[in-house]
């Protein structure tokens, strides 16, 4: 997996042919991925459809495999080399009807899986893991006369975008001021406190947390809830109402049609404020939105996180716009945390560090593939 698209690599011993899929996969549904080599070509199809070929450089037309007696599946033993041009980053989803040279093979198999659990059984994911560079886009949650959204959080970063939420197409020029009619509302963290934005449209309302309270990026988890009843508006911190206001006007709603995103501002226009804030990198965790609990397994899309586990805290470095980002550091991971009819037949992978599956194969069969 790379960025979400699926990545297809082969070496016959004379360089590298890659191939990169055009659909994104990791979007919480099941997949179907054939993968066909013919000499120098191989060949990806993604739910029966043609993602493109790739070829190889050079003469050789098998895969020589000396040496190598498994195929493993999701992960490597940790006593593993791994090749060029190959990432380390281990799987964390499910699969199911597994075939190597057209012949079906368990997914749990005693002797030969380490860490794979069986069966997919649905659950709400409840966190996110965030490195900075990624967010998590679910559909849009306008505010009405009366709402209330909570949060839970921990980072080390003093300046981070939490959620965001505004018009779902870009201002146009207007004659009156952007920042007093800009529909939005927003929870960040500027200078290590708290700071929540809301305009309905008619002016912009803004909240912080206390000046003396000790900062908020301190590597403990903090709640924030936000309630609005008509115009007036509570910020909460940690069981604490720290800051109130009043709407301006007469508009009581909050008509943010834009996705509802979580870690980042995406391409919203928003206050000098939160327009300047990076995205997140930490764990966000009990979205909660009207008194119900919103699953991260259900959003609409997302970049760059792990849906249902938060790893160490750390602080991204910048990096320059023309510079790649290692997918290894981005931890953009394939994740599908759904499902269907046939998930009892599934296998269940990173559920433990290391967790994968084994295959032995002859090198002379694979060879002629």
């Amino acid at each position: 997996m790379e960025a979400g698209r699926l990545a297809i690599k082969h070496d016959l011993g004379e360089g590298v042919g890659i191939l990169v899929s055009q659909t994104k996969i990791n979007t919480g549904e099941w997949h179907a991925v054939s993968i066909n080599r013919v000499r120098q070509m191989n060949n990806l199809f993604i739910n029966g459809v043609s993602e493109g070929m790739a070829k190889s450089p050079g003469s050789e037309v098998n895969l020589q495999v000396t040496g190598v007696d498994f195929v493993h599946v999701g992960g490597v033993p940790s006593e593993f080399t791994i090749f060029r041009n190959v990432t380390s980053q281990k799987f964390r989803g499910c699969l199911r009807k597994f075939f190597l040279f057209r012949s079906g093979y368990p997914l749990v198999n005693p002797g030969s899986s380490f860490g794979v659990t069986h069966g997919c059984i649905e659950q709400t994911q409840r966190r996110v893991g965030m490195s900075g560079y990624g967010y998590v886009a679910f559909p849009p949650i306008p505010l009405s006369r009366e709402t209330d959204i909570t949060v839970t959080f921990t980072t080390l970063m003093p300046n981070a975008t939490i959620l965001a939420a505004g018009e779902a197409q870009g201002r146009r020029r207007r004659d009156v001021d952007p920042d007093a009619t800009d529909i939005f509302y927003a929870i960040g963290l500027l200078n290590g406190r708290i700071i929540v934005q809301i305009n309905n449209g008619q002016g912009r309302l803004t909240l912080k947390s206390r000046r003396g309270d000790s900062p908020y990026n301190d590597g403990s988890a903090h709640n924030v809830v936000l309630v609005k009843k008509d115009k007036r508006v509570n910020l909460i911190v940690d069981d604490r109402r720290v800051d109130t206001g009043r709407l301006s006007g007469t508009e009581l709603y909050i008509n943010a049609m834009s996705p509802f995103y979580i870690g980042s501002t995406g391409n919203l226009t928003l206050s000098p404020e939160f327009s300047s804030l990076p995205s997140f990198s930490g764990c966000i965790e009990n979205l909660i939105v009207m008194k119900e609990l919103l699953g991260f397994e259900k959003a609409a899309s997302f970049e760059n996180v792990t849906i249902g586990m938060c790893g160490p805290l750390t602080i991204p470095q910048p990096v320059l716009p023309t510079t790649p980002i290692p997918p290894e550091e981005l931890e953009t991971l394939c994740y599908n945390p759904g499902t269907p009819s046939m998930a009892n037949t599934a296998g269940r992978f990173g559920s433990v560090a290391g967790s994968h599956l084994a295959f032995e194969i002859d090198p002379q069969e694979v060879a002629k593939v």
